[in-house]
Formats: C-alpha cells, structure tokens, sequence
C-alpha cells in the first residue's frame, strides 16, 4: 500500500508550533484547508499555495520528496541554462517536483525562469532536496 501524506506551511505559527506540518489533508466547506496529523490527530490550518502531496519517492538522503520541492541535481556535460553553480567537472542546476498529467515529475528550472525536461521523478533518488517554493520562493520565479 502506498503512502498518502500532505505537508503544508502552518499559516498562524506560535511560539510552539511553527513551518510545515505533516498528514492527511482536509478540506472544509468554508475553505479552509487544514493538515491533520495522522500520530496524533491534531489539525492546524495550512498556507494552501505551500500544501504538496509526498511523491513516493526519496531523496540519497532518504528525505520524503513532496509537491513543490526544489531538488538539486547534477549532469557531466550539455546546457549551462540555468546552471546554479559548477561542483567539480560537473553541472549543478535545479528542478522543481510537480504532477502533471497523472504522473509525479521534475521538471529543470531554466535560467529564466521557466521550467523545461520533464523527468520521472524516481530519477532524483540519488539527488538532494535543496528547500520548496515556500523557503526558496526566489528559485521557482515560475513563469
């Protein structure tokens, strides 16, 4: 069986309870959109433009891959467009997970801003997470 979780920004943080919370998503008649969370049932009412579906996939670090992820990932050669920076004799650049057409994805974030190369996203396992469009919304100036 697979797993369905939801993660999104809580949208009044406190003292004690503040970023992404965790779980089952739900809509309310007045819409409102809270995560409740599975262990413990508790309910906080969420960012809806942050909330992102867990993909089924990890990272190389084992870090669940969500909805809206910003992951890094490097090639040897081609492109440069939109290339974050050089590690070695590699390229470094960035995509962004999304579901299109049914199906989880990633897709290369150009130097404009663009997005570009849909990718099967179980191709980023041996890839890292570098934060969302929530923390890192100055990488996903999405057109």
């Amino acid at each position: 069986m697979r797993t369905i979780l939801f993660r999104g920004y809580i949208k009044y943080p406190s003292d004690i309870i503040s970023g992404f919370w965790y779980g089952d998503l739900i809509h309310y008649a007045n819409g409102d959109i809270y995560i409740r969370q599975v262990e413990t049932g508790m309910e906080h009412e969420v960012v809806p433009e942050s909330v992102g579906q867990f993909t089924g996939v990890v990272d190389k670090n084992g870090t669940r891959i969500y909805e809206n992820d910003i992951l890094t990932y490097t090639v040897s050669c081609g492109s440069t467009d939109g290339m974050v920076r050089k590690n070695k004799d590699r390229h470094v650049f960035h995509a962004l997970a999304v579901f299109e057409d049914g199906v989880f994805r990633a897709c290369k974030i150009n130097g404009d801003g663009s997005r570009t190369k849909a990718f099967t996203l179980s191709c980023f396992t041996r890839e890292i997470i570098e934060g969302n469009t929530s923390e890192l919304p100055e990488v996903c100036f999405l057109k």
